[in-house]
């Protein structure tokens, strides 16, 4: 296994993919004069602070200063080792390359893992095949298969999501693994197998069997159905319907959302995440053409799963089961999404006759069920209504009243006063209670809500708004003269070769530290990598750096917006201000400080003496402006 992709491979692919179509699928951009903005995906901030240059092929943070190109952003998105980083931006690319990617080893995500996690996993691979195999190559999974084929699910489905069965024999999956030289002890980790050393047999013995994979694809669980009909079922006629893996050291239920391996690249690309209750529903959905679905594996929905979905998309499309357990849900995911304080768009879809999305495409076709998803999505509010006028008896006082609490309680958070205006006009209607009236019991909540919440307040529409035009969105620290003298001149050293003589011929160097370190390592690439016009390409320079400090003010320097010929004159001006002016205002700072000091000891003729050679600096310093 190798770590190392050659130069002409990663050049291809850099060459070959827009890193506006990769950034996008992750940040919601709008483009505002050459490049495009939006809020950063790698911390919380009120105002967009991210950018995209696509002429650069770069992207900038001004907030929290991470930057870089393509393959940069995935490692700093995914957590990607450099050599994962490539391969990922190829597929998304769709690039076609010759060469063997399955060469490489895992990088830094395998680091991730502990030896004993690997082997969970090992052990957990080894299951999904043996499981997979039973079912679609041997007699024992024929009534299994028989039985999925009838639900609707295609071969392909079933290859694509590894569905198996688990033997009705519940030694055989152990000893099975035990061949293949798993340890007992490794074994009773895995959560699969339950009894004594020499007694281990599968909790999920007779059961359809789904593998559970976490966001990079890898199993780390199993969710096994009974199989009607069959002498598992019949032997435990009270055995729960479903069974799913207990939490294990690679398996967190409350972090864990099924199929987002599958979902993430097509949930980005269409810029929306369907969110499912069951497993079962996101399979049916997929084999009708539904790609970009994940379930929370059960009603419950948890703050990590949040941050995940957050992550994938910033539009979800919730889609929980029809009945009365699942509108709840359906209710309480709105307000946790909300109470997250995430940019996050939600819709949600209204199953009737208490039908989820697997029964209803079971019902009705998958035809009905895509035009369903398509076009019959309700917004938060439009949902809350539906659910509170069931809730409260509307036909008296006492229900009226506590429907527009609640609903006046939503709406409050809502600040576009078209919307306002309009979910206030249905209630009038559901309530026969004046606009005016509901207007005016709005103004009171929306007061109440602010006081609570303060300028931290957000809202259902919020989340979704446009980025403003406020020309403040940039968050840049104010800089010194020495520091923008800086910064331009080493962005001409990145983009004008005939910046390197003016350097070279004045013994160079800059004042700053980290802007010195980073000199001397242009330097030396620029030796190995200069064309014969003595160019080089500013991005691939980025990419050989290390240090996040580097890397941050590249980035930085990159995203400037400066005038692309240089002349005589500039240089001059930005030598002068780094090593003259820069020199002379130290100066003038120690003699400030030697200043107060003998104003300190009240002496008087020190205090003359330096007076003079701080006007002797000014006067210099006036010389040349």
């Amino acid at each position: 296994m190798a770590n190392f992709i050659p130069q002409e491979v990663i050049n291809e692919v850099k060459n070959n993919v827009n890193i506006l179509d990769v950034t996008s699928q992750f940040v919601d951009l709008q483009k505002r004069g050459r490049n495009y903005f939006g809020y950063c995906p790698f911390h919380d901030e009120k105002t967009p602070s991210f950018t995209v240059n696509e002429e650069k092929q770069i992207f900038h943070c001004f907030s929290c200063g991470r930057g870089g190109n393509v393959f940069r952003f995935m490692e700093e998105i995914e957590g990607y080792s450099f050599t994962q980083a490539v391969q990922k931006v190829a597929e998304q690319g769709n690039v076609s390359i010759n060469f063997d990617w399955s060469a490489l080893d895992g990088g830094q995500v395998q680091s991730q893992y502990s030896d004993s996690q690997r082997r969970l996993i090992q052990i957990h691979e080894a299951l999904r095949e043996f499981y997979h195999y039973l079912l679609v190559n041997t007699e024992n999974g024929s009534e299994g298969l028989a039985y999925l084929n009838n639900r609707g699910l295609s071969d392909e489905t079933i290859e694509t999501y590894q569905i198996g069965i688990a033997p009705e024999n519940g030694q055989l999956a152990a000893q099975h693994l035990l061949n293949k030289e798993f340890s007992i002890a490794e074994l009773q980790a895995s959560g699969v197998f339950v009894g004594e050393e020499r007694q281990l047999r599968d909790r999920f013995a007779g059961r359809i069997m789904f593998p559970l994979r976490n966001e990079r694809g890898e199993t780390v669980g199993f969710s096994g159905r009974i199989l009607p009909g069959s002498h598992h079922a019949n032997a435990f006629p009270d055995a729960a319907k479903y069974l799913n893996s207990p939490e294990t050291d690679i398996f967190e239920k409350n972090t864990f959302l099924f199929n987002l391996d599958l979902a993430q690249n097509e949930a980005r690309r269409a810029k929306e995440l369907v969110l499912f209750e069951g497993f079962m529903d996101v399979i049916a959905s997929h084999n009708v053409g539904v790609q970009n679905g994940v379930a929370s594996m059960g009603t419950s929905l948890t703050n990590n799963q949040i941050k995940a979905i957050d992550k994938t998309s910033k539009q979800v499309l919730i889609a929980y089961d029809g009945d009365n357990p699942g509108q709840k849900a359906t209710l309480r995911a709105i307000n946790l999404i909300h109470d997250q304080r995430l940019r996050i768009t939600i819709n949600v879809l209204a199953f009737e006759q208490n039908l989820d999305p697997d029964e209803f495409i079971q019902k009705y076709g998958g035809d009905r069920y895509l035009q369903f998803v398509g076009n019959q999505r309700l917004t938060p509010i439009h949902f809350m209504r539906n659910y509170y006028s069931r809730e409260y008896a509307l036909q008296t006082d006492k229900g009226k009243i506590d429907y527009i609490q609640v609903m006046l309680q939503a709406i409050a958070k809502i600040s576009q006063p078209v919307d306002r205006d309009i979910y206030i006009g249905e209630i009038a209607k559901d309530t026969d209670v004046s606009k005016e009236t509901l207007l005016q019991q709005l103004s009171a909540v929306v007061g109440k809500s602010e006081d609570k919440q303060g300028s931290t307040k957000q809202n259902f529409q919020d989340q979704g708004q446009p980025i403003s035009d406020d020309p403040s969105f940039s968050t840049t620290k104010k800089r010194s003269q020495l520091e923008k003298s800086e910064l331009l001149l080493l962005y001409r050293l990145l983009y004008n070769s005939e910046a390197w003589m003016y350097v070279t011929n004045a013994d160079f160097h800059f004042r700053t530290t980290d802007m010195e370190s980073l000199y001397m390592i242009l330097s030396d690439y620029r030796d190995k990598y200069r064309d014969e016009d003595g160019n080089i390409d500013p991005s691939d320079f980025l990419q050989t750096l290390t240090g996040a400090k580097e890397q941050q003010i590249v980035a930085e320097v990159m995203t400037l917006e400066v005038s692309p010929d240089i002349s005589e004159g500039e240089m001059e001006d930005l030598l002068y201000n780094i090593q003259v002016k820069g020199s002379l205002k130290e100066q003038m700072s120690a003699i400030d400080e030697e200043i107060r000091q003998a104003q300190a000891l009240a002496d008087f003729a020190q205090i003359g003496i330096l007076t003079k050679q701080k006007i002797d600096l000014l006067k210099q310093m006036k010389q040349r402006q």
